[in-house]
């Protein structure tokens, strides 16, 4: 029987530790041979491009582009040389057909993409080991790793009701995702920055909303955000 992984959100660095049907540490040194690396985040996870590659469920909204075609994804490709094959549906026809993907063991994905199983359902599929616990994967994620040690309150609430780990959550606090396609910043901070000569890129002038800034402009500015306590606190834990 397939297994695979339920995931809510994730990074691809997850998908990777599914293929194989051992332990956690077993599959990491299959994956070594093809040059599998983790502790690095700004390297490649593998070598080469088109050694491993998985396959992952994803429904969408029926006006969002197709996971293959996104620049997000196609960048997080190039940046990692983990090839993925999305498996588009729509969020509706999921839902409908749910029980029935689960049910066609033969043609089970590596994984699922915003998944939405209930609570039941990851108890039932866990039962029947379609769906398997990310508890023994979690150190091989080690920018999640880090929430979970700072938030030990997330990890509780991850839990399913067997003290297990199934799925990854979003993480939203503040209420941001009631804006969910905007981006803002601190324009105090922002003006702080200019008025020190450290955003030269910017005036003060530009500071109102919709404000469009280039990739490399934008990187800048949260880099400068970062290092420099704009909070005055005396940390930098501005992000």
């Amino acid at each position: 029987m397939k297994k695979i992984l339920l995931v809510v959100f994730a990074a691809f660095t997850l998908f990777i530790i599914t293929a194989c049907g051992g332990t956690p540490d077993e599959e990491v040194a299959d994956l070594e041979k093809i040059g599998y690396q983790w502790e690095d985040p700004t390297a490649p996870i593998v070598t080469e491009k088109g050694s491993i590659s998985y396959e992952i469920l994803a429904p969408k909204n029926a006006l969002a582009d197709e996971y293959n075609d996104m620049q997000i994804m196609n960048t997080l490709h190039d940046m990692t040389n983990v090839d993925i094959n999305w498996r588009n549906v729509s969020e509706a026809s999921y839902l409908a057909s749910k029980s029935l993907i689960m049910a066609d063991k033969k043609n089970l994905p590596d994984a699922i993409y915003h998944a939405g199983f209930s609570e039941q359902e990851i108890i039932l599929y866990s039962s029947r080991k379609q769906i398997i616990a990310l508890d023994d994967y979690l150190e091989y994620m080690p920018n999640f790793s880090k929430i979970l040690e700072d938030r030990p309150d997330i990890r509780e609430l991850m839990k399913s009701a067997d003290g297990k780990i199934y799925s990854l959550p979003r993480i939203e606090e503040m209420g941001l995702l009631a804006y969910p396609n905007l981006l803002f910043l601190n324009k105090e901070w922002v003006a702080d920055l200019i008025q020190s000569g450290d955003i030269d890129f910017l005036d003060e002038t530009d500071l109102v909303d919709g404000l469009s800034m280039d990739i490399a402009d934008f990187e800048e500015v949260l880099r400068l955000f970062k290092n420099n306590d704009m909070n005055g606190n005396g940390n930098n834990d501005e992000l």
